[in-house]
């Protein structure tokens, strides 16, 4: 708390200008076709991922620790809080440290192994593009996972 109390501290947008646009026709697109799904952004795959608990298994704390702190841009859930799809937005920011090839491999492949679809967004794709791609991906899901 000393810390805190040493320190100025500002509000900031916890997204940034560009995926702005995503997250509001990811909302839009959710309201018009999935009405009891509900997003969130930013979450840390930790809190939707787990590894089988085996306490003397050491690679299971690994594979955690792995993925466990990586955040998505957006998680959308159905109405029983499953994670249903995962939305990444490539943006201009997006490859601006040199690990994030490495990290978003470490996110494709967690996804994958709990099956959780992957949705990537490129930079300056339009709102009608990204209800396309959002009904194709979501389309391909087994019934019980779109309707929840």
């Amino acid at each position: 708390m000393r810390f805190i109390g040493e320190c100025s501290l500002k509000a900031v947008p916890p997204v940034n200008r560009e995926a702005v646009r995503v997250l509001y026709a990811i909302d839009e697109w959710i309201k018009d076709y999935q009405p009891d799904w509900r997003f969130a952004f930013e979450v840390a795959m930790g809190g939707f991922i787990k590894t089988p608990y085996a306490p003397d298994d050491p690679r299971q704390k690994r594979a955690f620790n792995s993925y466990s702190g990586k955040r998505v841009d957006f998680l959308l859930i159905n109405r029983r809080g499953q994670p249903v799809l995962v939305v990444e937005y490539n943006g201009s920011g997006h490859d601006l440290s040199g690990d994030a090839d490495a990290r978003m491999e470490v996110k494709r492949l967690a996804l994958q192994k709990a099956g959780i679809p992957l949705l990537e967004i490129p930079e300056r794709m339009g709102k009608l593009d990204i209800f396309a791609a959002l009904s194709e991906k979501i389309g391909v899901l087994e019934p019980e996972k779109r309707t929840g």
